[in-house]
């Protein structure tokens, strides 16, 4: 799945390398590298999914607020079906700032620029 962290620094450096080979092509007057259809889906799924970090800061509350309740639903449900609960969904050790600071600055952060 595109929202799944572990893969994220993959998806960074195939869209880095892409646009490297893009501006490499355009310099020498090459046909520019096409992105395979999938990987465009995926890199648009991604970009939705960490895309609350560059919201208005009332709207990005608001979704943070509601993602962390799901989390915290998701460790009451690890926790009942006697399985480890995942650190950042655990309801009992809250660290809601923590996460949003991991979230801006090693996943929405590295997304290059298109200005």
């Amino acid at each position: 799945l595109p929202t799944k962290i572990p893969r994220h620094k993959d998806y960074i450096a195939t869209l880095h390398e892409h646009l490297f080979l893009r501006a490499d092509a355009i310099r020498l007057g090459q046909p520019e590298p096409t992105l395979d259809k999938i990987l465009v889906f995926e890199l648009l799924i991604k970009s939705a999914d960490i895309s609350n970090v560059i919201k208005d800061f009332t709207i990005a509350r608001s979704w943070g607020l509601r993602v962390m309740e799901e989390f915290f639903v998701q460790g009451d449900l690890e926790q009942q079906y006697g399985l480890q609960v995942t650190v950042t969904v655990n309801p009992h050790r809250p660290i809601f700032i923590r996460s949003h600071l991991v979230v801006s600055s090693q996943l929405a952060n590295p997304w290059p620029r298109m200005a």
